[in-house]
């Protein structure tokens, strides 16, 4: 039992480090990467329009792991500012595909520029050493994620099973 109980508390551990680890990064994306000006939900239409060319916006919403409607309402707003360009697919009057303009590009590349700058000073705050262990680590740990998410059955909390939320009380 003690040995349950221990791994009860590593995982109780590693559920609070992710928790905690989404608040900084939400933090850390609303002040360092500014997105040029816009949100942060159209910063990542952007970036994915950007991946993507010529994606529709249900090819966009299961990329952004967003409803359909609001990645259609993130679209207008981005097609209102320049950015984006809703357009109709010949021979097929029911589907629109999205592409960035060259303000969008441009856009695009700014946010990059931007990003990199932020992740160069955030891995320089680990000492050298130990930068490749943390890139692997957040890597593997994005892919984890991801798999999980893909394969999720409706876990409670995605991460803990019940009976160890109620083991660790």
């Amino acid at each position: 039992m003690l040995h349950h109980v221990q791994e009860a508390s590593a995982i109780l551990d590693f559920w609070h480090s992710l928790r905690s680890l989404e608040l900084e990064i939400g933090i850390y994306l609303g002040n360092e990467m500014t997105c040029s000006g816009m949100t942060t939900a159209q910063c990542h239409f952007v970036l994915e329009a950007s991946a993507n060319p010529g994606a529709s916006l249900g090819d966009l919403a299961k990329a952004l792991v967003l409803d359909p409607s609001t990645v259609s309402r993130t679209a207008e707003a981005l097609v209102s500012c320049g950015l984006v360009v809703r357009e109709a697919v010949p021979g097929n009057r029911r589907k629109v595909v999205i592409n960035l303009t060259e303000s969008g590009t441009s856009k695009v590349a700014a946010i990059f520029d931007s990003c990199r700058e932020s992740c160069c000073r955030l891995l320089e705050s680990f000492p050298e050493p130990g930068r490749g262990s943390i890139l692997e680590a957040a890597t593997e740990l994005a892919q984890a994620m991801r798999m999980r998410r893909l394969g999720e059955t409706g876990r409670c909390c995605g991460f803990l099973p019940r009976r160890l939320l109620e083991v660790s009380r």
